[in-house]
């Protein structure tokens, strides 16, 4: 089984939630419970995401020497993202503060720019993530190890072709 099938599917997810974001957008700031509603639901699945993708890409940094700047960066754009959607949760949730127009600027630039991460991890991480999976011997899928192997190094009890085996079937 190929990562990038399942990714996709929570890509899907995800641009349905945030297509939402940008349409009550419009409703603010009588909508504001109802935004921070759906950004909330938005920051979950992002998390359950990024979490798999971070695993799988454990297993990539082991197993390969060189990976593009997207792809090493992917983690911090990930906490960048979660820092953003908690920002903006708690403008929206701050009962005392009268909402202006940047609540909005912020709720449709992030819907915008996790747009465009999305592409952006569907076009450079997951064709390298099911090349490293295709090309990657069976029986390294359930090979646990705790030591330098003779197929690559284990970091935790784990070695980077079990944690990606574990990422995809998860």
């Amino acid at each position: 089984m190929m990562p990038s099938p399942k990714l996709h599917y929570e890509h899907d997810v995800l641009r349905g939630r945030l297509a939402l974001i940008d349409e009550w957008v419009a409703y603010l700031p009588g909508a504001r419970y109802t935004l921070a509603h759906i950004i909330q639901a938005v920051a979950a699945r992002f998390d359950d995401h990024a979490e798999r993708e971070e695993a799988l890409l454990f297993g990539l940094h082991l197993g390969a020497q060189r990976l593009p700047a997207f792809v090493t960066e992917l983690p911090d754009a990930h906490r960048e993202y979660r820092a953003r959607m908690a920002s903006l949760l708690t403008q929206l949730l701050a009962r005392d503060e009268p909402l202006d127009e940047r609540a909005a600027v912020l709720a449709r630039d992030l819907a915008s720019d996790l747009q465009e991460h999305l592409v952006q991890e569907e076009t450079h991480l997951f064709p390298l993530l099911d090349r490293y999976v295709r090309e990657m011997p069976r029986r390294l899928f359930t090979r646990i190890s705790t030591r330098q192997g003779r197929y690559g190094r284990a970091i935790g009890g784990l070695s980077a072709d079990t944690s990606i085996w574990r990422a995809v079937i998860a």
